[in-house]
């Protein structure tokens, strides 16, 4: 009794797989490498899958595998070409079956990097608000200046490391991440522009004060 369960465990175990692997009419990029399954008895080597973009542009012609003794395998790996969103790719099997993919750019956000955009872009401008709050202590705008500066040269920066990413593939002419470190070299250069000024306004009163 427990061999015939072992042997309907296996053989149930391709069909999981396939549930868990198998390609969806729709999928993203990130979804793609996935199997596109082909229901067949016969061997599976003598199968070949011919893909194609768009209905129109030939790929490649590829040989399946053995996926189980019902089913034939081959794995899809196309992707997007640079500024295409969607693309349809369709394959036809020499067994005279079709079938087509909807790849779509995966567009997601990391939330916490973009959380941690805005309580840097947040804290900037509070800096600058308190910046030109107290332009009658000169030393305090100043200090005020020079660090909304530095915080905002350093997310500017980080924005462009590989590392930190906040929108994917989101593009207008450039990536969207590339409008966000934009933002920040404006304020930092603005900060540091009013600060530098403040500090050459601030340097004759001293000297007076000295004399």
């Amino acid at each position: 009794m427990n061999k015939y369960i072992l042997i309907i465990v296996i053989l149930l175990l391709p069909a999981l797989a396939a549930a868990l692997e198998e390609c969806k009419g729709t999928a993203t990029t990130e979804e793609i490498p996935c199997l596109i399954l082909l229901p067949y008895t016969d061997n599976c080597s003598t199968v070949t899958v011919s893909y194609y973009r768009n209905g129109s542009t030939y790929l490649r012609t590829s040989f399946m595998s053995q996926y189980s003794p019902f089913l034939c395998n081959e794995t899809f790996n196309f992707t997007l070409p640079t500024g295409i969103d969607i693309l349809t790719y369709t394959f036809n099997y020499s067994t005279g079956d079709t079938g087509s993919i909807i790849v779509e750019r995966d567009v997601t956000m990391n939330f916490f990097n973009l959380l941690v955009y805005i309580v840097f872009l947040a804290t900037t401008i509070v800096l600058i608000i308190l910046m030109h709050s107290f332009k009658q202590d000169a030393g305090a705008s100043i200090v005020y200046g020079w660090v909304a500066t530095a915080i905002a040269s350093i997310m500017g920066a980080m924005i462009l490391s590989p590392a930190f990413t906040v929108i994917r593939d989101i593009s207008f002419i450039i990536d969207v991440d590339y409008y966000l470190a934009a933002l920040f070299f404006i304020l930092a250069f603005y900060t540091g522009a009013v600060s530098y000024q403040l500090r050459k306004e601030a340097k004759p009163q001293e000297q007076k004060a000295y004399y």
